[in-house]
């Protein structure tokens, strides 16, 4: 009796042990998963993903290379820059701008790259600036000496891209001023082609470059208040390790002069997506 009373024990104290051991090993396997940085993360998964709006030359558009359809432009490369420093393979996702931070709240996304502007009550954590801008605003060239400064816009159709702080501009640039916001740029341009608004708010390198495919249009004198934007990468709040990975990448861009190249050539090679009149 007494030597079945202690195999019982044995048994029961065995069973209790390696009950124990495997909850230590599955709480340790939750809290090394926990613990893994958004750095360690994307390295492990062994690419970065990007998400980004690829109608906005020369900041990210569609091109044909080597007869197939590829995104390129300065984000792009932006983004091959941080994938290269991480180790991993760039993918890019292609959407409409409205959409990119709601994606990347919800995961979708590592980064954002997309001409994004920082603002404060936008999701995200914004790294340092990579390209600081100025507006303009695109008119019809037949219209240049009726639009020559903001108070003209006054109880007119302006046109935005959804979601952008040109919408945001573009609806104090006068009083009783209307504003058209689209997803896609072409389509706004394709607008006011068609005389269906009266100029678009738009940064200023991006009108500059649509001047070459739209000799009708032209960029206005008129200047914006607080027309000064700042573009950053975004990525999810709290994700510090990735941004002190991007910061580096875009100081010595800058100071280098390598972006200032990355961007000519961006605008040299862009390919318009031409409205019909």
């Amino acid at each position: 009796m007494k030597k079945t009373l202690a195999l019982f024990l044995s048994l029961l104290l065995l069973f209790s042990f390696a009950a124990c051991s495997k909850t230590e090993s599955d709480d340790g396997g939750q809290d090394a998963q926990t613990e893994l940085t958004s750095v360690e993360k994307i390295k492990q998964s062994g690419k970065l993903r990007m998400g980004t709006s690829a109608d906005y030359p020369p900041f990210e558009y569609h091109m044909l290379v080597d007869g197939k359809d590829d995104i390129v432009g300065f984000d792009i490369e932006l983004g091959k820059l941080i994938a290269e420093e991480l180790g991993v393979e760039l993918e890019i996702t292609d959407m409409g701008f409205d959409a990119l931070l709601m994606s990347l709240q919800s995961d979708k996304f590592d980064v954002v790259i997309a001409g994004m502007t920082y603002k404060p009550e936008r999701y995200g954590l914004f790294s340092e600036s990579y390209y600081t801008e100025g507006q303009a605003v695109l008119i019809r060239s037949e219209d240049a000496d009726k639009f020559t400064k903001a108070e003209d816009l006054a109880g007119l159709t302006i046109g935005a891209q959804k979601g952008t702080v040109q919408a945001d501009l573009a609806k104090t640039a006068a009083e009783g001023v209307t504003v058209l916001e689209l997803v896609k740029f072409p389509d706004l341009v394709t607008e006011l082609k068609n005389s269906k608004i009266d100029a678009i708010v738009v940064d200023y390198v991006v009108a500059e470059d649509y001047l070459s495919g739209n000799e009708d249009l032209m960029i206005s004198s008129i200047e914006l208040e607080d027309g000064l934007v700042y573009k950053g990468v975004v990525v999810q709040e709290g994700n510090t390790d990735l941004i002190d990975v991007i910061n580096p990448i875009i100081e010595k861009g800058l100071a280098d002069g390598s972006f200032a190249e990355l961007m000519q050539e961006a605008k040299d090679n862009a390919q318009y997506e031409i409205p019909v009149a």
